[in-house]
């Protein structure tokens, strides 16, 4: 028994050695980020983003620091509707292409979330060099 454990013991020594977790699995993938101001959007969106295949999907809440910062402001509220609005959710997820948010922003807006609509929110994709681990 004891025999094992050192094989076992040895080759997981020699498997960290290779620093798997140095190399990325992919140099081609985007990071997209969809910002809402809608709750009931975020549910909509979280499985839209699954059935077009963004991986690693991470709700999240926000904050629109512009609006927290003019709130502070006495009688800011007056000008624009929506710095009434602080908080707001967020999703950030892996996909393979950039063209995924165009699929995204598609779909959303046939659920009737547009977000090319004012005040709605904001969808983006950043390319990312390397993504380590996790997909």
């Amino acid at each position: 028994m004891a025999e094992n454990k050192d094989i076992i013991l040895s080759i997981i020594e020699e498997y960290c050695k290779e620093d798997v977790y140095d190399k990325p699995v992919s140099q081609n993938r985007h990071a997209i980020i969809l910002i809402l101001n809608d709750e009931a959007a975020l549910d909509i969106a979280m499985e839209l983003s699954v059935e077009l295949g963004v991986k690693s999907l991470h709700p999240f809440e926000s904050a629109n620091v512009e609006s927290k910062i003019s709130m502070s402001f006495p009688f800011s509220n007056l000008f624009d509707v929506n710095q009434n609005r602080i908080s707001s959710r967020a999703l950030f997820g892996i996909t393979e292409s950039r063209i995924t948010a165009n699929k995204l922003c598609t779909h959303l807006k046939k659920e009737g979330v547009d977000i090319n609509k004012p005040g709605t929110g904001v969808l983006f994709t950043l390319p990312i060099g390397g993504v380590f681990g996790g997909i």
